[in-house]
């Protein structure tokens, strides 16, 4: 289970609200490890919690914002409208000269919200039918929110929102790039990253380097490796590639201080070698960050017989790298195992034994995340394989 209560347990020190994009227990992990707070309150599609994070430093919030009060469902819809009408005051006083408003209330209240917007002098106003999109915060930068949530109304004001722009242009204009079904995608890059505090990466299986590109305003510094050399050219190109995409687009996150990007350090090596590399030693401050090998893309569900043939190439494969960085001392690692969406056998049966394998004669337990389970399921509407997203830590 989440840490989800009841909306009688929320305190004033829940000052801020986020939505939380379709992998809820992804974007709530990385909401408590990029802020540190366990004592957030999670309720449908949204996030309570007494921590700002500005929503473009992840992969998987939506937007974010400061709640601005709770209303009783069984009360007055008035005291809602009071509430709202106090604050959209307070902007009009600190900002006289801003005159679009964007709205987003109960259908059967927007008429009631409009009229109360144009008597505090606001001329532009967008009284969204669904929650506002990228596009709507991009035209229109000031947004109140009146949400349902269990018995009360919340009333917020969407501080930070994600930019989509940017993520798309970032994927179009790389040199290489691969949308085929199991590779990785860079907000899920940019989420994995933020499971750890490192700020020395190493991806043994770094394929065109898209969590490299990802990642670059995140990190210090990158090691990217990969058994074939075309993978480890085409990553140095894309990685060259995205920095000035990443300098233009930077003052578009609204975030605090200059894009100073990663460095980048790449070689040709075997993930099971990794004792072999020249580049990276063990470090108080490294990690290995990556979406690692998923085995075959299937295009049709597979049997259980092609699951276990994947499963032990899988075991073969990620039994020798774990060793070799329990070896060199690796304190964390965050990685990718493929789930068979359509085999509810695989899920139940055969993956606790194949994490406990795995790990077994070496100094890792699997770290447990906020959803209280080995791991998060990561997936895509019509996937055949998912990405199971796990955090092993040295003892």
């Amino acid at each position: 289970m989440f840490n989800i209560y009841l909306m009688d347990s929320f305190s004033p020190k829940k000052r801020f609200f986020y939505k939380l994009g379709h992998c809820r227990e992804l974007a709530i992990t990385e909401y408590s490890f990029l802020s540190g707070d366990q004592n957030y309150l999670v309720n449908k599609d949204w996030l309570l919690g007494s921590e700002f994070i500005h929503v473009n430093l992840t992969g998987s919030l939506v937007f974010g914002g400061t709640i601005l009060g709770l209303v009783d469902l069984t009360k007055d819809f008035s005291k809602v409208l009071t509430l709202l009408q106090e604050n959209l005051i307070l902007l009009k006083e600190s900002k006289p000269d801003t005159k679009k408003l964007g709205l987003y209330l109960p259908k059967i209240y927007q008429l009631e919200g409009l009229r109360l917007a144009k008597q505090i002098g606001f001329r532009k106003i967008n009284l969204a039918q669904q929650l506002p999109n990228f596009g709507s915060w991009k035209s229109v930068k000031q947004w109140f929110l009146v949400i349902p949530l269990d018995r009360y109304w919340l009333v917020g004001k969407i501080n930070t929102y994600a930019n989509q722009e940017f993520w798309s242009v970032l994927d179009q204009d790389l040199p290489h790039r691969d949308l085929k079904s199991g590779i990785i995608n860079l907000k899920l890059a940019r989420s994995l990253l933020n499971l750890t505090k490192k700020s020395v990466i190493w991806d043994p299986f770094c394929g065109q380097g898209r969590l490299i590109v990802a990642g670059l305003d995140l990190k210090r510094k990158f090691l990217a490796s990969d058994m074939a050399i075309n993978c480890v050219l085409e990553t140095q190109s894309n990685y060259l590639q995205a920095k000035p995409i990443w300098s233009k687009y930077w003052k578009h996150f609204q975030l605090s201080g200059n894009f100073l990007p990663a460095s980048l350090v790449t070689e040709v090596l075997d993930a099971r070698t990794l004792s072999k590399s020249r580049n990276f030693y063990a470090s108080s401050n490294l990690a290995i960050v990556t979406e690692g090998y998923l085995g075959t893309n299937f295009t049709q569900p597979p049997s259980l017989a092609n699951i276990r043939t994947e499963l032990q190439k899988l075991f073969d494969l990620w039994s020798q790298v774990i060793t070799q960085a329990n070896q060199l001392r690796i304190s964390e690692l965050v990685f990718c195992l493929p789930v068979y969406l359509r085999s509810k056998d695989v899920k139940q049966k055969l993956w606790p034994q194949f994490h406990h394998l795995l790990i077994k004669k070496t100094n890792y337990n699997l770290y447990y995340l906020n959803n209280h389970k080995p791991g998060i399921l990561y997936s895509r509407p019509k996937s055949l394989v998912g990405h199971w997203i796990v955090k092993l830590v040295q003892t």
